[in-house]
């Protein structure tokens, strides 16, 4: 029993090539409109969906071109309507099982199977499948009162893209997403939007019940909070981007340091000097009793130095009680009887070598335990990583240049190798355009504090808190928006990749396993996860990878948005289940999303170039078929409107209105210092 109805009969396939088709039309639709049992039936529309007979179930194709041919023996002449030949390109998409669409194909086609225009009820069952499909995020292009719902579970789950060129759409389509995620009574939600140009600044002024909005920034003024990137909370990855540290040889020393800066907690930094100056020393007699050359004498001279300067630490007021112990230890070198000699080339017997071995073993456990109670990374278990606090600055001008002299007794050029770095910390140092990185004091709580405030609930702090609040009789915020535009490009990577970082390990350590899923929007996604370049230089895993590789089983999805989706990483692209494609011009970003896209939807991208303004293909996981949609208006739209040129040409500005404008950009321009600023105490105050 066919499942078609005959009068919707368009034509019939003449050629099926895996999921394309090519179907010749009736030829009783010669302008593409046929007479139905419910008037006339329109024919073939680009994006519009047809179906066939395929068994026990239709198959349903979308439409991707049309085309007239003729068999003409002279070119000249005009095409002859009615002898000309009309065929249509479709693509497969899926399957209508009874009132059931699924994407995917079980049997194609044959030839000839007759072809119909998509009824009312399949198109309804296109786009309305199940209960599942509830995020509305437009109408149809093709069938205008035909709603476009989202699985929003296949759409976070997976993450998912909003593409597209500067002007079409992107912005309003994240912020029609969020307020169809708001309608869908989320009060547990938590959307967390890096905003690279402060577009989304009006986000909150209309949320939908019971969502609330709270945006972090660099100005006090026009945020509900102040935006923190505490230095504490970096990694030694993050570390090293934000000063730029090399491999070789600049990137060792500073681990070491950052180890040494988070665990020593209030030891004297001399004491662990003269620590580090003993045990290089002992690794130079170490190295001289293992060469083949080893002479007595050379070894007398290097415990006859050492041994009285051990000696004086030890006699000095208040100090440590290590160098006594290790006083103890090595004032039995003389035992292993080294000749004064300098005459004499004799090298050590068994006898002196086991006496040396056992007291260069003894000093060395000495040392480890010393620095194992005063907490330093030279010799005790430590973790860089780790979220403590430490002083930059000391570790600056106390730590560092500590460590480098310690390492310059065996090769002198470590100085100059490693005198960038700390200009390059100077410089972030003493510069107030960082100082919510490098000047933010201790939590009263830490890390928890500040993970309250990036999930949307105000820190648990007192009034000497680094945070300026507004809005604190919110108890919850659903979306939070952090403000990235104030923040300067150099840094810009590091902060984010803090935050994603942040949210990242938060999740892995829930348990129940993904039980606080959290939504992040990265918008201008390319400056923050840029492709691999060819060359390889950029070897180093972006968290954001990590995130799209790893997230969904900790419950953590991205929404990705760029305008140039070729600068993108492919990794990134590659995880995105479902994507929102406006128009696209350039001829390598729409390659780049054909790849990314499943086969049977490529053929529809091929109308990238053409999209409207706020209209869109959707396709993947979370919509039903891929889609031509007319994007819904956001409640509030983004700041991202174009600018009126003609509206400010056409005036001519007061001379004194130019000035006015001049002075204020220039004087804002040449000042170095925010609006606010950390004081050494960790206090903020208005400048």
């Amino acid at each position: 029993m066919p499942l078609i109805d005959s009068s919707r009969v368009i034509g019939r396939v003449a050629s099926v090539e895996s999921e394309r088709l090519l179907i010749q039309l009736d030829e009783a639709a010669p302008a593409l409109v046929k007479a139905g049992s419910s008037g006339l039936l329109p024919v073939a529309a680009i994006n519009s969906y047809l179906t066939i007979d395929v068994g026990a179930h239709e198959a349903v194709a979308v439409v991707t071109a049309i085309r007239i041919t003729e068999d003409r023996s002279r070119s000249d002449e005009p095409i002859d309507d009615n002898a000309a030949l009309r065929y249509v390109e479709a693509t497969l998409i899926g399957r209508i099982d009874g009132a059931h669409f699924t994407q995917g194909m079980i049997v194609f086609p044959s030839l000839f199977a007759p072809v119909a225009a998509a009824s009312p009820r399949e198109i309804q069952c296109i786009f309305r499948p199940s209960a599942l499909y509830r995020l509305n995020i437009g109408e149809a292009v093709v069938a205008p009162e035909q709603d476009v719902l989202l699985d929003p579970n296949s759409l976070l789950a997976r993450h998912f893209a909003v593409l597209g060129t500067t002007g079409s759409g992107k912005s309003c389509t994240i912020s029609a997403i969020l307020d169809g995620l708001a309608e869908l009574s989320a009060p547990g939600a938590t959307v967390i939007v890096l905003d690279a140009n402060g577009e989304y600044k009006t986000l909150g002024s209309t949320a939908a019940p019971p969502w609330s909005t709270l945006h972090l920034g660099l100005s006090a003024q026009s945020a509900d909070a102040r935006l923190l990137a505490p230095h504490w909370l970096m990694t030694m990855r993050e570390h090293s981007e934000l000063f730029h540290a090399s491999q070789g040889v600049q990137e060792p020393i500073l681990q070491q340091a950052l180890l040494d800066a988070k665990l020593q907690g209030n030891a004297s930094s001399e004491t662990i000097r003269r620590l580090d100056l003993i045990a290089k020393q002992l690794s130079i007699i170490r190295g001289i009793a293992a060469g083949k050359g080893t002479v007595n004498s050379t070894l007398h001279k290097q415990f006859a130095a050492l041994a009285p300067r051990i000696k004086s630490f030890a006699e000095e007021e208040d100090a440590d009680e290590g160098f006594a112990s290790l006083e103890s230890v090595l004032v039995k070198w003389p035992k292993i009887g080294l000749s004064q000699d300098e005459r004499s080339f004799d090298p050590l017997d068994i006898d002196q070598a086991g006496k040396l071995e056992k007291l260069l073993s003894d000093a060395d456990a000495q040392i480890n335990e010393t620095y194992r109670r005063l907490g330093v990374s030279a010799s005790s278990e430590g973790n860089a990583d780790a979220p403590c606090y430490y002083d930059l600055a000391k570790l600056l001008s106390e730590v560092l240049p500590r460590i480098i002299a310690t390492e310059a007794l065996l090769d002198p050029k470590v100085r100059g190798f490693t005198s960038a770095l700390l200009l390059r910390i100077a410089r972030l140092l003493s510069d107030e355009r960082y100082a919510f990185i490098t000047r933010v004091p201790p939590f009263p709580n830490g890390i928890k504090d500040f993970l309250r405030l990036l999930l949307g609930r105000w820190p648990e702090i007192g009034g000497d808190a680094p945070w300026t609040f507004k809005n604190q009789n919110v108890e919850r915020f659903q979306a939070i928006i952090i403000d990235l535009s104030e923040i300067s490009s150099d840094v810009l990577e590091t902060v984010t990749s803090l935050l994603g970082r942040l949210i990242l390990e938060f999740s892995q350590r829930v348990s129940p396993r993904a039980s606080v899923p959290i939504l992040i929007v990265l918008e201008e996604a390319h400056r923050y996860i840029p492709v691999q370049p060819r060359d390889g230089s950029y070897g180093r895993t972006n968290i954001f990878e990590r995130i799209a590789k790893e997230g969904r089983k900790f419950g953590v999805s991205l929404c990705v948005a760029s305008q140039r989706p070729s600068e993108l990483s492919r990794t990134v692209i590659s995880q995105c289940g479902t994507m929102i494609v406006h128009r696209i011009v350039n001829p390598d970003d729409q390659d780049l999303i054909r790849y990314a896209s499943p086969v049977a939807s490529r053929d529809v991208l091929r109308q990238l170039p053409s999209l409207a303004k706020q209209h869109a293909i959707v396709l993947g996981e979370a919509v039903p078929a891929p889609t031509y949609v007319r994007i819904r208006d956001a409640t509030v739209p983004p700041e991202s409107h174009d600018p009126d040129f003609m509206a400010a040409w056409t005036k001519i500005p007061a001379r004194d209105a130019d000035d006015a404008l001049l002075e204020e950009v220039s004087a804002n321009w040449a000042r170095t210092r925010p609006p606010h600023r950390f004081e050494p105490d960790g206090s903020l105050n208005d400048l």
